[in-house]
């Protein structure tokens, strides 16, 4: 060893040799040795087995010194005669339909198929890839690169060969390729790509949803999440993609959120699984579940093996296992244990089963030093996260590994359920993907393996042995589990039922055997209620042989009924006999007496796909006889079908059947009658099917009746411009018309598109063409005719540009566009033209004119007081006319003084009109706001008439102040009154005052 250095940020420890070998090791925290005995403690494993070798590399030459970048993953290596600096390449590998591919030095392809995998070399520094059935995508840190897949089978022995199908320059953090499109998440947006880089489409996302940090595509669902806590799916099976179900907030669903790790879909769109990390960003220990369809949000707690902890997890949290699994017992928990004190590393769905999907979780370690810090985020490498340990964590080290595979079911009632707890080995990296029979594994590259090669297939525990079963066997097995794993033995005997060759024939000497032929032909207890395969109890009127039981001589064959479950999973099965004739005569039969469930199975022997997905999305629809009425359509039963949607009043299914059958004359008849709500939906779709036949006419009618003309018909006749140009005429729509106008002046043709305009009455577009041919009295003519405001503003904005400032001010006049005018004539100075908008505009006008009038060189104090006046400012308007001397703008302004103006204002208009003698008018105002002992001072003092008005205007109304003070008023005017010799207003305030003596 010539020279060693380490890298304290990562625990990454470096030496070079004499050889020029580069040997690496990486510090990971040893496990904790717990005990569980009384008094025992707590201690923290050998510190020595925490360092792990990396892969090794080389350089020519004898290393002499070895140098670490500050900011980058850069490794500088000097031999003396060279310096090499090396960069991590961080293992990337993708798993999508069949096809797997991971980069180490050079790119891997495998394929599930017969034909070989391919070593693909390119020029870039990879960051990234993904696969598809017939396209690979490699990208670095500038630019992406995709290569199509072929099948070359012109040899001996099939190749697999890539070619280059287009390049483009892309600073991409995620890219997924669908069809013939890629799918990039770059700069904190996601656009959807042609192989050569021409954008289709950016997916939408508002402020307050934040932007897109990570993305999965599952199938042909996309799943975003945004930096906001946003959870969004669109569909990219159609044109283009849409928004498969409303968003999703964690934030406020969540408890203690920070930001979303990673988010898969299921296969059907159904259901998404989630991994969050908490708001310190440290990774939470929760497998969250969104059932789209419910939209409900449920999860999976590894440090305590509980479903839903909601409110009592602290409490939850203080108990041993073994008493929190006895506390909530569900299906799954005798493989709770397993999984217990572990957080979420990366989970999958299954390629094709929706309710299967599989966990990688790792031990929580006790040493959390290299996580405590806030520059972690979610694009760290989820293989090298560590966790804070739980104080409470109460549980031994697991034999099965550091890292194990958790697979679940999701079920309805209860959300995710442990099916299975499988170990995984040292040098497994990541879960790559999960495809019944199999997990797609991919391991650590090392000096022992070599550096291809490392995606590998593991079998799942009840596909030991049925590696290469059918598809029937397949899901028979897999319905089987699923149903044992949720407690429903009903329907896992219906499973075994459905598989020819008895158990019996695969159990060891000595075994006990399931008697098969001991079950009944008919069962009870369960039936499928919707595409999920949620399993409810049958009803009397669906299930008539309900009292019969599923096996003969139950308690008798107890032990043998046992031991034939406890060997089930060293059967080995095959494949399901069937006959499609058989299975299509008991599904019509099914049909009649509706038994859905059993029609189920049998379109699953028959292999009828569509009849299945149709009889699954059925499921939802409240009426038995809309359900089997769908079955019977794809079928082929017409007649019945009909019968069964007439009898439930279904006749918005009975439209839907007619429409699919091209009997439209029906489908009018009905919807018509019937179904008038998707009677415009009919004709629409009807006007669709002529178009397609080439009945342009009768199209257009079904159109006008659909009320979709103004945009179809321009649609479907826009290559024979002379029928269009027809239809427009004949039709004398205004909006067919405007659109018409609007097309001739995309093209040129002017003067029609004025004639147009004119008929529509689009007088706006008239003066904006008018403009553009330099007919600008023309313009005006229509512009003063009409007075169309929106016309005047572009006429007027025409006049500004040209400097025409009279006939821009008229024009903005009439457009009310004061804001205009005001500006252009304080420009110009256009004093008195400025004067008579502020009169006609509002308040913000008004109060700019009035600081114009006011700071200009030659004020005019008289129309700023005036316009302050307007606008409502009278502290403004008050202290110009004082310092101007305005006196009879302040006799105007006190007119609109009133009890809610301002108290200083009111005594500020009181004092001028003292000191200009007009105590009359003092007094009134001081009266009207409310300040009566002043009032009556000046009364006395200058011996005011006290009318019968101004004597109102001093009587306080009872309860509204100070009692006291109202009687002091109200006794205060009575004396002036008296003094006046007014003694019957004198009498009244007195008896208002409750002086009856005085009266």
């Amino acid at each position: 060893m010539s020279d060693m250095i380490s890298l304290s940020d990562t625990g990454v420890l470096c030496g070079g040799t004499n050889l020029g070998n580069i040997v690496m090791w990486k510090y990971s925290p040893p496990l904790p040795e717990l005990d569980l005995g009384p008094g025992s403690s707590t201690s923290i494993g050998d510190p020595s087995k925490g360092w792990v070798q990396q892969t090794a590399c080389s350089v020519p030459g004898a290393i002499k010194f070895l140098s670490w970048a500050h900011s980058e993953p850069l490794l500088a290596v000097n031999t003396i005669i060279r310096v090499y600096v090396l960069k991590e390449q961080t293992l990337s590998a993708h798993y999508s339909q069949g096809v797997s591919s991971h980069v180490v030095v050079i790119l891997e392809v495998l394929s599930e198929d017969s034909c070989p995998s391919l070593g693909l070399k390119t020029d870039l520094q990879v960051s990234g890839v993904s696969v598809c059935t017939d396209h690979v995508v490699v990208w670095s840190s500038k630019t992406l690169v995709v290569y199509q897949l072929t099948t070359d089978t012109s040899g001996e022995q099939v190749k697999l060969t890539a070619n280059v199908a287009g390049s483009f320059a892309c600073e991409a953090e995620a890219v997924y390729v669908y069809e013939q499109s890629v799918v990039v998440l770059q700069e904190e947006r996601i656009q959807i790509r042609t192989f050569q880089g021409t954008v289709k489409q950016t997916l939408p996302f508002t402020d307050l949803e934040g932007q897109p940090i990570f993305m999965n595509l599952s199938g042909h669902f996309l799943v975003v999440a945004t930096s906001c806590g946003i959870i969004k799916i669109w569909d990219l099976s159609r044109r283009e993609a849409k928004l498969h179900f409303r968003p999703k907030n964690l934030e406020e669903a969540v408890s203690d959120f920070g930001e979303v790790i990673s988010a898969s879909c299921n296969s059907n769109g159904t259901k998404v699984s989630i991994s969050i990390a908490k708001s310190n960003f440290l990774p939470d220990t929760k497998l969250f579940l969104w059932d789209i369809e419910s939209d409900s949000l449920q999860y999976f707690n590894f440090l305590t093996g509980r479903v839903d902890d909601g409110e009592n997890e602290e409490y939850q949290n203080s108990l041993s296992p073994e008493l929190t699994m006895t506390s909530t017992s569900v299906p799954g928990d005798s493989l709770t244990f397993d999984c217990l004190g572990r957080f979420v590393l990366s989970h999958q769905w299954d390629a094709e089963e929706p309710k299967l999907v599989v966990c990688e979780a790792k031990l929580l370690p006790k040493n959390t030093s290299n996580l405590d810090t806030p520059h972690y985020s979610r694009r760290m490498s989820s293989s090298t996260v560590t966790m804070p340990a739980n104080t409470i964590l109460k549980k031994t080290q697991e034999q099965e590994g550091e890292v194990v595979l958790v697979t679940f079911f999701t079920c309805p009632e209860v959300g995710l359920i442990v099916q299975d707890v499988h170990s995984l080995p040292e040098n497994h990296h990541k879960l790559l993907g999960v495809c019944t029979p199999h997990y797609l594994l991919l391991s650590k590259p090392s000096s022992q393996l070599p550096k291809v090669g490392l995606v590998k297939r593991m079998a799942m525990r009840d596909f030991e042995g049925l590696e290469s079963c059918d598809k029937a066997t397949r899901e028979a097995v897999l319905n089987f589990s699923y149903n044992m794993t949720t407690g429903n033995m009903d329907e896992a005997f219906r499973a075994i039922k459905s598989i020819h060759r008895s158990a019996n024939q695969h159990l060891l000497p000595g075994q006990g055997k399931l008697k098969l032929d001991q079950v009944k032909t008919h069962f009870h207890g369960g039936r499928v209620e919707n595409h999920l395969e949620k399993t409810v109890l049958s009803t009397p009127d669906q299930d008539s042989n309900h009292d019969l039981p599923i096996i003969g001589s139950y308690e008798s064959d107890s032990l043998e009924y046992e031991a034939g479950l406890s060997s089930y999973s060293s059967v080995s099965l095959v494949k399901l006999v069937s006959s499609e004739v058989v299975w299509e005569s008991l599904a019509k039969m099914c049909v009649k007496t509706k038994r859905l469930d059993v029609a189920s199975v049998c379109l699953g022997h028959m292999k009828h796909a569509r009849g299945a997905m149709a009889l699954r999305q059925a499921a939802h629809e409240p009426e038995l006889e809309a359900r089997a009425a769908m079955l019977a359509v794809h079928l082929g039963l017409m007649d019945e079908a009909e019968r069964l949607y007439e009898l439930c009043g279904r006749y918005d299914r009975l439209n839907a059947l007619y429409q699919a059958a091209g009997e439209w004359d029906k489908a009018m008849r009905v919807a018509e009658e019937h179904d008038r709500i998707h009677l415009r939906a009919t004709c629409h779709n009807y006007a669709s099917y002529l178009e397609g036949k080439g009945d342009t006419a009768g199209a257009a009618r079904m159109y006008e009746r659909a009320d979709t003309q103004r945009s179809q018909v321009p649609r479907m006749l826009i290559d024979d411009p002379a029928a269009l140009q027809t239809y427009v005429s004949k039709t004398k729509d205004v909006q067919l018309t405007k659109w018409w106008g609007q097309y001739m002046e995309s093209t040129g043709r002017m003067d029609e598109a004025i004639e147009c305009y004119e008929k529509a009455g689009d007088y706006f577009s008239l003066v904006r063409i008018l403009c553009f041919q330099e007919d600008l009295t023309r313009a005006a003519q229509v512009a003063s005719t009409t007075g169309d405001k929106a016309a005047c503003y572009h006429l007027a904005r025409r006049y500004e540009s040209q400097g025409r400032i009279q006939e821009a001010v008229h024009f903005f006049t009439i457009a009310q566009a004061y804001g205009n005018a005001v500006r252009i004539c304080k420009e110009h100075g256009l004093e008195e033209g400025l004067w008579n908008l502020a009169l006609l505009a509002g308040p913000r006008e008004q109060l700019e004119a009035a600081q114009y009038f006011e700071q200009s060189d030659h004020p005019l104090p008289e129309k700023s007081v005036l316009l302050y006046h307007r606008a409502g400012m009278l502290h403004k308007a008050l202290d110009l006319a004082f310092r101007t001397q305005q006196y009879s703008a302040l006799q105007l302004i006190a007119l609109d003084l009133n009890s809610t103006s301002d108290p200083v204002l009111i005594a500020k208009c009181a004092k001028f009109f003292v000191d200009n003698k007009q105590f009359d008018k003092a007094v009134d105002l001081l009266a009207v706001g409310k300040q009566y002992e002043e009032a009556l001072a000046l009364c006395v003092e200058h011996d005011i008439p006290v009318t019968e008005d101004l004597a109102e205007k001093l009587t306080m109304v009872k309860g509204e102040g100070d009692e006291g003070l109202r009687v002091r008023v109200l006794e205060s005017v009575a004396e002036s009154a008296l003094a006046q010799r007014n003694y019957h207003l004198a009498t009244k305030k007195f008896t208002q005052a409750g002086n009856k003596v005085r009266y």
